[in-house]
């Protein structure tokens, strides 16, 4: 597991960066977009895939957002969808940020409300015929092949939660079981506006990126002197 933190101000100028690259367009993308973009480009370096190889992006998301009302409001059950947004690896290290964060937006885009009631007429389905444990999400096992999962977390309210002994004071999450999935999570109240990335990679990469040039790619978008070092935990216990 490594992690990293990206500041308020750092994703400001990450964001203003992805937003000058589609100047003129008329086009917009947010932060998480812009983020999300920068990991899916450095771990995609990273990877080292041939050039004319297929990157895919695995995006988790709540379809709350995207079920047009199907689902009622006091709903507490999983509701995750995703959708995977793809090009070539060369492409996807070359191309400018914003290009990359367009692609990522387009991605959530996807999750429309047409889509969710296919998914979920499906597993009904599956369910009333007994097949519903057998029914396993294929972008587990994509990942060993040519997938990065980002599960974007960063608008739950952590550190605001209290069950009677005060608010936490840090977040973290254990070992994740399969490569090169990410997690994006909100940084504590007194460091407000940032976000914690928990990354699983490949334990025969974790010497490459101890390399400061690595830490350097992750916060090119930082004020020289100000960049998180990556830390690096357990692949037991979590980091």
């Amino acid at each position: 597991m490594v992690t990293t933190r990206f500041t308020a101000a750092e994703l400001a100028t990450m964001k203003d960066a992805a937003m000058a690259d589609l100047a003129g367009t008329e086009r917009w993308v947010s932060t998480n977009d812009a983020l999300t973009a920068h990991l899916w480009k450095v771990l995609g370096a990273l990877r080292d895939r041939p050039g004319t190889s297929m990157e895919k992006l695995g995006l988790l998301a709540d379809f709350r957002a995207f079920g047009g009302g199907a689902v009622p409001d006091g709903y507490w059950g999983n509701t995750v969808t995703n959708t995977r947004p793809e090009m070539p690896a060369a492409e996807l290290r070359s191309r400018p940020l914003g290009e990359v964060a367009m692609a990522v937006r387009a991605g959530y885009a996807e999750n429309t409300e047409e889509k969710i009631r296919q998914e979920t007429a499906f597993l009904c389905a599956e369910y009333e015929a007994g097949r519903l444990k057998r029914v396993l999400p294929t972008m587990t096992l994509d990942k060993f092949e040519n997938t990065i999962v980002i599960n974007n977390w960063s608008k739950l309210p952590f550190y605001r939660l209290d069950f009677g002994a005060g608010t936490p004071f840090w977040y973290d999450v254990p070992a994740l079981p399969t490569p090169w999935t990410v997690l994006i999570a909100p940084t504590p109240a007194d460091e407000p506006g940032g976000r914690d990335v928990h990354m699983a990679v490949p334990r025969a990469l974790v010497q490459t990126l101890k390399k400061q040039s690595w830490t350097d790619r992750f916060h090119c978008y930082a004020d020289s002197g100000e960049a998180s070092a990556l830390t690096f935990g357990s692949p037991k216990t979590g980091g």
